[in-house]
């Protein structure tokens, strides 16, 4: 989730098709696709299906009360490394989803770091107690990481709730 034109569906097109189309198109309501990942080591190296929401970026701060997030298992939150303001709201969006949602995970993530020579160098608001991963949907660094690292923090609340 996050507001518009910050590369969600990109994300997700990455993930599954393994392709970036640099021409814009905005969703309208959702998009829903499926996605088998390998989780890791200490996840006992099961697969997943993941059931990726893509949602638009018009629900703003009214997702919190639809039901495209309320049955979620867990969020990937998305801001613009090349949009400062984005990252901004990325923070608001976390804190705002763990309140709703105690316990369920989230992932905050700064895309389009191909579009600055050292995304780590940019100076980026205090995520805490989440940690935001980097990647790029254009070129696929952390695209992977990052779905694997929520379908893994999926896995292991089902076995702590179980």
């Amino acid at each position: 989730m996050g507001i518009g034109q910050r590369g969600k569906t990109s994300l997700t097109k990455r993930l599954v098709f393994d392709r970036f189309d640099a021409e814009y198109k905005s969703t309208i309501g959702v998009n829903i696709l499926s996605h088998e990942i390998l989780l890791g080591d200490d996840c006992a190296n099961a697969a997943m299906r993941l059931i990726l929401w893509d949602t638009d970026g018009n629900f703003e701060s009214h997702i919190f009360t639809s039901a495209h997030v309320a049955g979620a298992s867990g969020a990937v939150i998305v801001s613009d490394i090349s949009r400062p303001e984005t990252m901004a709201v990325a923070v608001d969006f976390c804190h705002r989803f763990a309140d709703k949602f105690p316990g369920r995970p989230l992932r905050p993530i700064i895309n389009k770091c191909d579009l600055v020579a050292d995304p780590k160098a940019i100076l980026v608001p205090d995520f805490s107690p989440y940690k935001p991963l980097y990647a790029s949907a254009k070129t696929g660094d952390g695209v992977g990481e990052l779905f694997r690292s929520i379908g893994e923090a999926i896995w292991r609340r089902g076995f702590e709730r179980a």
